[in-house]
């Protein structure tokens, strides 16, 4: 078996526990390799402490509770028996995402429209969050949109030499999107001690998208200051430029593209495979499955080439490191649908084969160097 085709794959679920499987892209074979107890585990992160070598399997896993008042992020060991380290009760309701950077834990809150930061220990232990950032806002969708709601957290790349970025290692950016307000919040990461990072709005601290938009999750180019938004509620992919300018990070609009005209207008995921060429996004309720874009050499546009059926409610998805495969989370029928990617085209082929949940529905799918 060669080791270069094994990846671990999480999954996050509705349900009361996570699954860990180690994932063959030659065989598709996925053989469980553990689970934790973790009620509604949304959004999963993997994380390593920061002196640990690149591309080493992670060493811990943080996974959210999202279940209003009894709202959690949890630290588990990426071991054999995926152990609870400890958890912390989440300042914000319904926390729907979470990213490891440098020894901290940065979740989005939902219905608490916030954005919380965990320090970690050295051994993968969340400490007591160290700030809360709560936004105000709303739009014009009468029940969606009556509130801030964060729903994506990401730190900005590097930008290439284009962007003309001379962020230091010790600053940075982190975007947030607010589906409730139509907006996409930039705030400054900076250091306010020693490895402890602080959150500081950037200027402008925020830029809008178009009203009913309900902007959900982002991606960025591996290659070019390209960001990529997925809006939940108009059903369109959002494309913007990044550059810096004065030390502040600024987004250029540069193109709206429709995913779903289906009623129910829901988009779920979006990726970016790992050759820059091929754009996916998911779409559920009405119309379910995945959009396939060919991403512009020249600029970074997208034009549509295709559409792909999945299961039920396609919430979440991955691509294989390798990007060979894409893996499609069912939530409402319970299964994870793994399709074939033509690297010439950016088709998707299949599914060739599914993993199956008796009770518990799939919702996040991260992928990480498999364990030895």
């Amino acid at each position: 078996m060669e080791m270069e085709n094994i990846f671990t794959l999480f999954v996050g679920t509705y349900g009361n526990e996570i699954f860990r499987y180690s994932f063959n892209t030659r065989t598709l074979e996925a053989v469980p390799d553990g689970s934790a107890k973790v009620e509604n585990g949304s959004y999963l992160a993997a994380g390593s402490a920061d002196t640990d070598p690149e591309n080493r399997p992670p060493s811990f896993i943080y996974a959210l509770t999202e279940s209003g008042s009894r709202s959690a992020v949890h630290a588990l060991g990426n071991d054999i028996g995926m152990s609870r380290i400890n958890t912390e009760r989440s300042v914000g309701k319904d926390p729907c995402y979470v990213i490891h950077y440098r020894n901290h834990v940065i979740t989005a809150d939902y219905s608490g429209g916030s954005i919380s930061v965990f320090p970690t220990a050295p051994d993968g232990a969340l400490l007591p969050p160290v700030q809360t950032i709560r936004f105000t806002g709303k739009s014009v969708h009468p029940l969606r949109q009556q509130s801030s709601h964060i729903h994506t957290v990401r730190v900005v790349p590097p930008l290439t030499p284009d962007g003309v970025s001379e962020s230091s290692p010790s600053q940075g950016y982190l975007l947030a999107t607010d589906l409730g307000s139509d907006r996409i919040h930039i705030l400054k990461i900076t250091e306010n001690e020693p490895a402890s990072l602080r959150l500081i709005p950037a200027n402008p601290a925020f830029i809008p998208v178009p009203q009913g938009s309900g902007p959900r999750h982002i991606a960025f180019h591996p290659g070019k200051n390209m960001l990529y938004v997925l809006a939940e509620l108009s059903g369109m992919i959002l494309v913007f430029r990044m550059k810096e300018t004065a030390g502040e990070l600024m987004l250029e609009p540069i193109q709206e593209i429709e995913t779903d005209t289906a009623p129910g207008r829901a988009g779920g995921d979006i990726h970016i495979s790992p050759d820059g060429r091929f754009l996916y996004a998911s779409t559920r309720n009405a119309n379910d499955g995945i959009f396939h874009y060919r991403i512009s050499a020249q600029d970074g546009t997208l034009a549509c080439t295709g559409f792909t059926p999945t299961g039920r409610h396609p919430r979440s998805f991955l691509i294989t490191p390798d990007g060979s495969l894409l893996l499609a989370a069912c939530k409402n029928d319970k299964l994870i649908q793994i399709f074939r990617i033509d690297t010439r085209t950016g088709a998707l082929t299949g599914p060739l084969r599914t993993i199956g949940f008796e009770r518990d529905e799939p919702v996040c799918l991260i992928a990480a160097p498999a364990r030895r």
